[in-house]
């Protein structure tokens, strides 16, 4: 789902995945850092690298370390808090 500002057309920071099972993913707009997610969204969030030879290879998201929690108060927790 993506969420945009009524009165200047833009997206606001954040855009809401819906992912399988229940689980859920808050993404900065253009898609490319993971602001929040559910425990186990990890499981279908990932990137992909193209490689010299042309093959394409799927990453998983936690490659970069452990996916940051959705807080119950609105506040996202950072990396270096646990």
């Amino acid at each position: 789902m993506q969420i945009w500002d009524a009165e200047t057309g833009e997206p606001v920071f954040f855009m809401i995945t819906n992912l399988p099972k229940g689980e859920c993913a808050v993404l900065s707009p253009d898609q490319r850092q993971v602001i929040g997610a559910s425990p186990y969204a990890w499981r279908w969030l990932g990137r992909y690298a193209k490689h010299p030879d042309g093959s394409i290879e799927r990453i998983p998201v936690e490659i970069d370390g452990p996916l940051p929690p959705l807080s119950r108060d609105g506040e996202t927790a950072s990396r270096s808090e646990g």
